[in-house]
């Protein structure tokens, strides 16, 4: 009968082993999703800031345009009435 208790000391011992090697290989696991969902959430934060920048410069350039293109036919119809 002691062999029979030593076999279920041993089956659990490594049981219990077994299942602290697979916990620990799903922490790292876990841990590794977490560090490229916040690589990936960093590459979109550096992506769309430059957008917004991108496209605020672009209103600010078209504006801009578009003042200096008023500006030109203000002058051009001066220098028509005057002339």
């Amino acid at each position: 009968m002691s062999s029979v208790r030593h076999l279920k000391a041993f089956i659990s011992q490594r049981l219990t082993a077994a299942a602290e090697e697979i916990f620990s290989e799903f922490e790292k696991t876990i841990v590794q999703y977490e560090e490229e969902i916040d690589r990936q959430r960093r590459l979109l934060d550096i992506t769309w800031k430059p957008k917004i920048t991108l496209n605020a410069i672009a209103f600010i350039m078209q504006n801009l345009g578009a003042r200096a293109e008023q500006n030109h036919s203000g002058w051009s119809d001066a220098l028509a009435g005057g002339v």
